[in-house]
């Protein structure tokens, strides 16, 4: 399989003491500091990865969206972190691509801070040579979003593909909702259009969707993440 830009995804192994150490300090509402929640971000999109592959390496994650989505939310819920299940089509704009991603705001050094956390990214960097077309000269089909990431910045973009997260900054709120937003279609105008990564950032943590999957259904497919920590 082959992709328009070099996104393996990062493979870890962390000791599961670790994560139940951090699954209990994000429960007490802890300040994460910044290794730990890459630590913690890593193991949860590593783990969500390897619910859908035992090969993440050569998997797009194509339609994977939703799962990974409720996969992620109902685990982050039973942490209590405040997440935001989001839509592209309702937080972007409606007539693009369709694709589900969730926000996560964690206490990093005793701040409160977006992540956006979407492992199933890559899934729209297959060099598939999808081209536009048109119809009465309006457009009813797009490239994927990987084909609208400019060329100075696909560095940052790279961090998301691998990793699955990013610290939710004005800088990847706009690559990342620009690449969904110039997928639109029902439109003459091809030239590639950007909206301000701070609008991005508040329509995404307003996110609200609801789940495609339950945490019932999600332990009857083998999908559950489950916390290490013990209920309260």
């Amino acid at each position: 399989m082959n992709y328009i830009m070099e996104s393996t995804p990062k493979t870890v192994n962390i000791d599961p003491q670790i994560i139940e150490i951090l699954e209990q300090k994000v429960l007490s509402k802890e300040p994460l500091t910044e290794e730990e929640i890459n630590i913690f971000l890593d193991y949860i999109c590593y783990e969500t990865r390897c619910k859908f592959t035992n090969d993440i390496n050569n998997f797009s994650f194509q339609f994977k969206c939703d799962k990974a989505q409720a996969i992620i939310t109902h685990y982050l819920n039973s942490l209590k972190v405040e997440v935001h299940p989001c839509m592209t089509q309702n937080v972007i704009t409606e007539d693009i691509e369709g694709h589900s991603f969730l926000i996560a705001i964690f206490n990093v050094n005793g701040i409160n801070t977006p992540y956006l956390v979407d492992p199933t990214y890559r899934q729209f960097f297959i060099d598939d040579k999808k081209d536009y077309i048109l119809y009465n000269s309006k457009i009813l089909r797009t490239p994927s979003p990987g084909y609208f990431i400019k060329e100075e910045d696909k560095t940052e973009i790279q961090k998301l593909l691998i990793n699955g997260y990013h610290l939710l900054d004005e800088n990847i709120a706009r690559i990342y909702g620009d690449s969904f937003y110039n997928t639109k279609t029902g439109y003459r105008r091809r030239e590639f259009q950007s909206i301000s990564g701070n609008i991005y950032i508040n329509s995404f943590i307003k996110g609200h969707e609801p789940l495609s999957t339950s945490p019932e259904e999600l332990e009857n497919e083998g999908l559950s993440l489950k916390r290490k920590t013990k209920k309260m």
